[in-house]
C-alpha cells in the first residue's frame, strides 16, 4: 500500500493483494476473439487483432442506438469520457451485483434531498462508542473496511492499564457471524428482517435519552414494538452512546433497506455525531441501471451492446431473460479479461489490460482524494484498458497517459505531473452535508410491514463470497486456498445455519450428519465452535435446498456459531459454469437470489433435501488443521484481571496458569474443567441449541 494514503497507512486489503495476482492469471485472454458461426468448444472463437475489433465496435457507436453496459468504478478518467459520449448520443448503464453505493441512493431518497446519493464516511479515530447495526465496517463486506480498522483499532491499543479503561466500545446487531461482531464488546444476534423494528425503538430510546423531539420518539417506539423483546438489551446500549454523544456513532449494513438507513442517519443527528465521528458525502452519480437498459432494448431504442466489465450475464440472469434480448440485439461485444459468462452471450470478445498495465486517474471513496493509476509493466499480450477504447469510441488520438496527463493539469493547486506519481496523492476538499433534516414527517409515513421468522419462515442473506467476492476472483488460486476467515472453509462455499436450527433439521433427519455426535467434551451433541463432522480431514456436509417464492439455490450446509437462529447465509460469486481451470467446478451458484431491486434479503425462506434422500459433499477446512487441542495459542484476559497483573501473559504455559476466563468454573480442578467445558478454554456456559428448549 501506499503509505503516502493515510487512511490506508500504507497497508492494503485482501482483495487488493488479489488483484495484483490476476495479473498472472493462467486463464486470462490472451488476444481477441471474434464468435465463429456454429462454433463449439474449443473452436468457438477465432483469434483476431484487438484494434481491428475496437474500430469494428467504433462503427457500431457511428450508426446509433448503441449502448454501454460496464460495472462500477470510481475513475475519474472513464467518467469524463462516459460524459463525451452521452453527449454523443451514446447511452451508457452500470451493473453492481453487491453494490456498495445502494445504501446512499436509498438514504439521498428517504431524505428528500437533490443530491443522487448521501454516502456515509465514518471517522472512526474520534469514536468512543460504535453500533454496528448488521455493518462489517471492520470486515471485507462494506467499503473503506480498511481504513475503517486502521482508526477504530487505534482505539484498543493498550500500552498500560490506564490506557484499558480508555478503549473504545463496540455494539454490534447482526444475523449473521462477522469479523465486526468477533471484535465486538457486546453482540446481539437478530434476524436482518427484524433490524428495521430494532432501529426504530433504538432510535426512539436515543430520542427521548436526549430530550428530542416527543411527538417523533413517540411514533418511532410505535414502529419499534415488535422489538419490545430487545429493550434490555437496547437500554444500557443506548444509556453508553448518550454518555459520549458527540463521539459515539451508528453505522447501517449496505444490504439493509431504507428505513434503517434513515434510523441510523437520525440517530448520529441526534447524538451530534455528524461532522465529528461521521460525515455525509453527497454524490452525483446519475448513470442508470440494467433495469433502464431492459427498458430501452424493449423499445427498439438499443441494437448495438457493449459490455465492459463486470460479468452481467451470469448475475442477472435470475431476473434478465437474455435469451429473448438477443434476438432484439443486432450486435454484442463484450471486453473482458477472460472468457466466461458474458463472453458467451457475445459476438465479439475485446481482451481488457490488467490494471498494472494501463493508465487511469481515480478517487478514493471519501473523496478527499485523488490517485493516479500507472503502468507498473508493459501489457503482456494484445489488449486493451477501458480508457484506450472508450477514448477510440470519441474518436481521440490521444494515449490514456495523455488523457491522465491532461486532467492532472487542472487540479487545483497541482504539482508537477512527476510529484503527483511519485506521491500517489492529490488532495482534494469534499463539501459534506451539514444541514439538519427533520424526520417526523418521514417516520410518520412509514410503514413496517414486519414478519416473523420461524423454522418454517427463514431469513434469507445473501453476502459477496470471501472467495471470490461476487465472482470475479473466483479463477484466483490464492484466494481460493486462503480460507474464509470465519467458516475457514477453502476452494468452496456454503450455505450457514445456526445450531439451534441445525440441531432442528438433524433431529428431523437422523442420518444427516450435521451435527457432531456427542463426545466427553460435547455431552449433549451440542456443537462446539470449532468443530463439525470430519472424515479423512474434511467436513462431511449435506446437500440443501433453500425455497423461496419460485426460487432455489442448492447447496452443502454448514453450522455455523453465531448466526441468528431463524436466518440461512449463501453467499454470491462462486459457482460459476464458464471460467478457467482454476475456478472450475468450485462452489455453488447463488444468483437466484439477486433481483433487479439490488435487494438481497429474501424473507419466507424453507430449507430441506432436493431430492428423496440427503446426498452429501466433502469441503475442505482447516479449522481442525493444527488444533491447539485447548492449549491457548493467544493469551486473553479481562480489563480488571489486566489492571492487577499487567504482565499476565508472562506467566501462562499450561492450562493451570490461565487467568479468570472460567465462569462459573473457575475454581474448579483442570480434570473437571477438561472434561465439562468444550475444547477446554470457554468463558462461558455452552448454550443449549434445541428449538424445545430455548425457541
Amino acid at each position: 500500500g501506499n503509505p503516502s494514503y493515510l487512511p490506508f497507512r500504507g497497508g492494503t486489503d485482501v482483495y487488493a493483494q488479489a488483484s495484483v495476482l490476476d495479473l498472472y492469471d493462467p486463464d486470462r485472454a490472451r488476444g481477441s476473439f471474434r464468435r465463429k458461426e456454429n462454433g463449439k468448444d474449443d473452436s468457438t472463437w477465432s483469434s483476431v487483432d484487438t484494434n481491428s475489433l475496437i474500430g469494428e465496435v467504433s462503427e457500431w457507436a457511428k450508426k446509433g442506438k448503441f449502448a454501454i453496459l460496464a460495472d462500477r468504478s470510481f475513475s475519474l478518467a472513464r467518467t469524463k469520457l462516459t460524459d463525451e459520449l452521452k453527449d454523443k448520443g451514446v447511452q451508457f448503464f452500470e451493473y453492481e451485483a453487491i453494490d456498495l453505493t445502494r445504501p446512499e441512493k436509498l438514504l439521498s431518497d428517504g431524505l428528500g434531498l437533490d443530491a443522487a446519493g448521501l454516502r456515509a464516511v465514518p471517522n472512526l479515530g474520534k469514536a468512543k462508542r460504535a453500533l454496528s447495526l448488521d455493518c462489517d465496517f471492520l470486515g471485507s463486506r462494506e467499503p473503506f473496511a480498511l481504513a475503517n480498522t486502521r482508526s477504530f483499532m487505534g482505539g484498543r491499543k493498550v500500552s498500560s492499564p490506564d490506557d484499558a479503561k480508555k478503549m473504545n466500545r463496540l455494539y454490534s446487531v447482526e444475523a449473521d457471524m462477522t469479523l465486526t461482531g468477533g471484535v465486538a464488546d457486546h453482540r446481539l444476534r437478530l434476524d436482518p428482517s427484524q433490524i428495521p423494528a430494532f432501529a426504530f425503538l433504538l432510535a426512539s430510546e436515543v430520542v427521548s435519552t436526549l430530550k428530542g423531539d416527543g411527538t417523533l420518539a413517540k411514533r418511532l417506539k410505535e414502529l419499534g414494538k415488535p422489538a419490545e423483546t430487545h429493550r434490555d438489551w437496547i437500554a444500557p446500549c443506548v444509556a453508553d452512546l448518550c454518555s459520549k454523544p458527540s463521539q459515539s456513532i451508528v453505522l447501517a449494513g449496505s444490504h439493509l433497506p431504507e428505513e434503517v438507513q434513515v434510523a441510523a442517519f437520525l440517530i448520529n443527528q441526534s447524538l451530534g455525531a455528524i461532522g465529528k465521528t461521521i460525515n455525509y458525502l453527497p454524490t452525483n452519480d446519475s448513470h442508470k441501471g440494467i433495469s433502464d437498459l431492459i427498458d430501452k432494448i424493449n423499445e427498439n431504442e438499443i441494437e448495438s451492446l457493449l459490455i465492459m466489465g463486470g460479468n452481467p450475464i451470469f448475475l442477472t440472469s435470475s431476473f434478465v431473460d437474455w435469451d429473448k434480448h438477443r434476438k432484439d440485439l443486432k450486435n454484442v461485444a463484450r471486453m473482458g479479461y477472460s472468457i466466461d459468462e458474458s463472453s458467451e452471450y457475445s459476438d465479439l470478445h475485446i481482451a481488457q489490460s490488467h490494471y498494472l498495465e494501463t493508465w487511469d486517474l481515480s478517487k478514493t471513496w471519501d473523496e478527499e482524494t485523488i490517485v493516479p493509476v500507472q503502468p507498473l509493466i508493459a501489457p503482456l499480450f494484445d489488449t486493451v484498458s477501458d480508457l484506450e477504447l472508450l477514448l477510440s469510441l470519441t474518436g481521440s488520438n490521444k494515449s490514456a497517459h495523455d488523457l491522465v496527463r491532461s486532467m492532472h493539469s487542472e487540479f487545483q493547486g497541482a504539482k508537477s505531473f512527476d510529484d503527483f506519481l511519485r506521491l500517489g496523492v492529490h488532495p482534494t476538499k469534499p463539501v459534506f452535508h451539514k444541514t439538519q433534516v427533520e424526520l417526523t414527517g418521514y417516520f410518520n409515513e412509514c410503514d413496517l410491514d414486519e414478519k416473523p421468522t420461524g423454522p418454517d419462515s427463514l431469513d434469507l442473506l445473501l453476502i459477496p463470497d470471501f472467495h471470490a467476492w461476487d465472482g470475479r476472483y473466483v479463477n484466483n488460486g490464492w484466494m481460493q486456498e486462503c480460507p474464509n476467515p470465519m467458516t475457514k472453509l477453502t476452494w468452496d462455499n456454503a450455505i450457514l445455519v445456526s445450531p439451534k436450527l441445525g440441531t432442528k433439521l438433524q433431529k428431523e433427519n437422523p442420518n444427516l450428519g450435521l451435527i457432531p455426535e456427542a463426545t466427553m467434551l460435547n455431552k449433549q451433541g451440542q456443537i462446539a465452535p470449532d468443530n463439525a463432522d470430519f472424515a479423512d480431514g474434511r467436513q462431511k456436509a449435506p446437500i440443501a435446498l433453500v425455497t423461496f417464492n419460485d426460487k432455489s439455490i442448492e447447496g452443502p450446509l454448514y453450522v455455523q456459531p453465531g448466526l441468528s437462529d431463524n436466518t440461512v447465509v449463501a453467499s454470491l460469486g462462486m459457482g460459476r459454469r464458464k471460467t478457467g481451470r482454476v475456478g472450475e467446478g468450485t462452489g455453488y451458484d447463488a444468483t437466484a437470489v439477486l433481483d433487479k431491486t439490488g435487494n438481497r434479503l429474501i424473507s419466507g425462506a424453507k430449507i430441506g433435501k432436493p431430492g428423496k434422500k440427503w446426498t452429501f459433499k466433502k469441503l475442505a477446512n482447516v479449522q481442525e488443521h493444527w488444533s491447539m487441542e485447548g492449549r491457548a495459542i493467544v493469551r486473553e484476559a479481562n480489563v480488571d484481571y489486566y489492571s492487577k497483573k499487567e504482565d499476565f501473559a508472562q506467566h501462562m504455559g499450561a492450562e493451570s496458569h490461565s487467568p479468570p476466563i472460567w465462569g462459573k468454573d473457575q475454581d474448579k480442578d483442570l480434570a473437571f474443567k477438561s472434561q465439562t467445558t468444550p475444547r477446554g478454554n470457554s468463558a462461558y456456559e455452552h448454550p443449549d441449541h434445541t428449538y424445545e428448549k430455548s425457541g
